[in-house]
Formats: C-alpha cells, structure tokens, sequence
C-alpha cells in the first residue's frame, strides 16, 4: 500500500476542518438570518378625556354630543375607569395647549397618557423590513388621520378632500396589507390586527356619519386603542 506524504496528510486534515467550519458557518448564517425577530418598542400617546364614571353606558350616554362638537366620543377603559376621549395626540405638549383652551371656556378636562404596548414577532423569516413596516402601521395610519383631522378642524381643507385623503390611506394600507401577506405568508398575530384595521378604514370611507371628522378621530382611536 502506497503510504501518503507526511505535508499531503496534514494538507487533505486541514482542507477537511476547513470544510467542517466552512459549512457550520454557512449553516450558522443561514440559522441567524432565518430565525430572527422583530420588534417595535413602547409608544405613547396623550388623550383629552371629557368625562370619567366607573359605569360604562354612563359615559357612552354623553358621546354623541361629544361627536356632534367633533370629538371622537371614544371610550376607554382605563383600570376601573370609563373615559370619554375627544381625541388623541402624538406629544403631549399638544394635549396641554388643547386642554389648556378648553379650560380657558370653562370646560373641564383631563390629560391621560396611555401607553401603546411593545409588539415583538419572532419566528423565520427574511423578510424583516416588511414585518418592521406592518407593526408600525397602526401608529403611522393614526398620525396620518390625525393630519386629516387638523386640516379639517382648522378649514385648510373640506370635507371632500378630506375624504378623498382618507380613501388614500385606506388604499395605501390595502397595498402594504397585500405586500405583507405576499411576502410574509399568514403570521396570525398581525393578519387579525391587519383585519381589524381593514374594517375600520373601510367604514370610515363608506359609511356616512353627520360629523366626519368626529369619524376620523373615532377611527385612529379604534386603530391604536381596540
């Protein structure tokens, strides 16, 4: 038997470790790229509430005259407390100047501040950017609608432009919902959010309602607090 040089021996070790480490890298990268996890950090906004009762239908009883004087007329649930929310802000320095006025009219009111809870998705995926975008989705359709609201409230433009924006954002959010589901499949802790915020849109844009931009406010409440 023909016996294999000492340096060709130590060569054929090396090139077989090498191989061995090569492909646990490989499959170490692939493990990491495919086993990942996404993940959006506490946010927090800052609501007007106009009434607080421990009994819900008491509060309820005084939303529709909240929303006939463009307020959301939304109720939220806040440990044993029912309030009555006008709308919602993204900084609380807004809030203060609302509330600031409305008390300068004698109208009394409240800050809250309620936190929007961490949302983390792990699982494998590629597709983290797409995961990312949806998860921020909910916040970013309520500062949009609330944009909407604004110009609304201080006549910068009417009520048709207005609906025809909130047609906008309806149909961006169908495209971004579509990408998702294309790309990511069925994660069913974000479809059943992505549905519920389908059914607020869609209402918003085809349902008529006496005050619409109390409609637009109740709706990014939905969005961000259901």
């Amino acid at each position: 038997m023909k016996k294999i040089p000492f340096f060709t021996s130590i060569f054929l070790v090396l090139a077989v470790l090498c191989c061995v480490s090569c492909g646990s890298l490989i499959s170490t990268t692939m493990i990491n790229i495919l086993s990942t996890s996404v993940e959006i950090e506490t946010q927090h906004v800052y609501a007007i509430s106009m009434a607080c009762d421990k009994s819900k239908d008491s509060v309820q009883e005084k939303a529709q005259m909240l929303q006939s004087q463009n307020g959301a007329g939304y109720v939220y649930k806040s440990g044993d407390d029912f309030h009555l929310i006008a709308s919602l802000y993204e900084n609380k320095t807004d809030a203060e100047k609302v509330k600031k006025k409305l008390e300068e009219t004698n109208i009394s009111c409240e800050i809250l501040t309620i936190e929007i809870s961490p949302q983390k998705v792990e699982g494998n995926f590629q597709q983290k950017s797409v995961i990312s975008e949806v998860l921020k989705t909910p916040f970013e359709i309520f500062k949009e609608l609330y944009d909407v609201a604004v110009s609304l409230d201080t006549n910068l433009i009417n009520e048709t432009t207005a609906k025809l924006n909130c047609n906008t954002i309806y149909s961006n959010f169908i495209a971004t919902k579509s990408n998702f589901q294309t790309l990511c499949g069925n994660i069913q802790e974000i479809s059943t959010k992505l549905e519920n915020i389908e059914k607020f849109l869609k209402n918003l844009t085809t349902e008529s309602f006496s005050n619409f931009s109390a409609l637009i406010k109740f709706t990014y409440c939905q969005i961000l607090l259901d």
